[in-house]
């Protein structure tokens, strides 16, 4: 069995991190490939990736969704991998990978991540991560998918490829959509790597209304009930309520004022936690306070992407 690797980057400076991982594996050389797809690009990317035994793609401007998809198009192993620039696979990642796949019960497989830095932003991100792979190691049926740590059959992304119009959530899209075809995901704690989660308060802001709109795409595409693996729901009184909330949110007489009122509230959260992590205090102590800007970003980027 062959693995290809694909990365996508534009102008990120910490590729060069993430293919000496890729090039640390534990499995023979001669059994995979990396493919990086410049999305940029640049030089400094090329040079970058000149230093090791990878293949250059250039497919600038459409995005990384796009690029993934050039990737595929070009690859030629059996298994594909995805990981991004700012990640890095430990030296059994694609051993682990291989395992998978060497029977017919699995199409594809999503893997979580662990933090690479250890300052406290990016201590907390990583609090509210693995709360999420708890919750995916408890789904029975995935749909829940990250390109950071994904892999699957090469005939399965030739057949159903990410959808290049999307920006952000297109993995999220991607899972919702061969899930619902039919196809085998699995949620598999071994296959972990390391990420460089972001380390700024502005940056988890950055980092939350990315992933709202992400969202608000899937549910433009899906409708407002569709159902994503490992989602956290609101509950007032033992009811989720999160569905009928977005909907009055949203709507069209309610939304600007939503969108001021909930930007407003990020802004005076995320002034709360910057002081709160000037003090000596233990970075757990503020979790609840990152939780709320956490949720409260993902919310603004919901509207705006409504």
């Amino acid at each position: 069995m062959k693995i290809s690797v694909i990365v996508p980057v534009a102008h990120d400076r910490r590729l060069g991190r993430c293919l000496r991982g890729l090039f640390q594996q534990t499995i023979e050389p001669k059994t995979y490939e990396v493919l990086v797809v410049d999305n940029g690009p640049s030089d400094e990317i090329r040079r970058s990736v000149a230093e090791f035994p990878a293949r250059y793609l250039v497919f600038p401007g459409r995005g990384s969704y796009a690029a993934r998809n050039h990737g595929i198009e070009e690859a030629r192993g059996q298994v594909l991998a995805f990981t991004d620039a700012d990640a890095l696979p430990p030296p059994r990642w694609l051993s682990t990978i291989c395992a998978l796949f060497e029977g017919n019960e699995l199409d594809a497989a999503a893997g979580p991540s662990h933090a690479l830095n250890r300052d406290p932003v990016g201590r907390l991100v990583q609090m509210v991560d693995d709360e999420r792979w708890l919750r995916l190691a408890r789904e029975r049926r995935l749909t829940y998918c990250d390109t950071r740590n994904l892999a699957g059959r090469h005939e399965l992304f030739r057949k159903e490829p990410f959808d290049p119009d999307f920006k952000h959530g297109g993995d999220l899209e991607w899972g919702l959509r061969v899930s619902r075809a039919g196809y085998r995901i699995r949620f598999v704690p071994e296959m972990v790597l390391g990420h460089e989660n972001v380390s700024g308060v502005p940056a988890v802001i950055r980092r939350g209304v990315r992933r709202g709109r992400g969202v608000a795409a899937v549910y433009h595409k899906y409708g407002p009930h569709v159902q994503i693996s490992g989602a956290r729901p609101l509950r007032l009184l033992g009811i989720d309520i999160k569905t009928p909330m977005l909907a009055l949110l949203t709507h069209a007489a309610v939304r600007p004022v939503a969108v001021a009122g909930v930007a407003a509230g990020t802004l005076f959260v995320a002034g709360l936690l910057a002081a709160v992590l000037r003090t000596p205090l233990p970075p757990s102590r503020a979790f609840h306070l990152f939780w709320i800007l956490d949720r409260a970003s993902l919310l603004l980027g919901r509207l705006l992407g409504a």
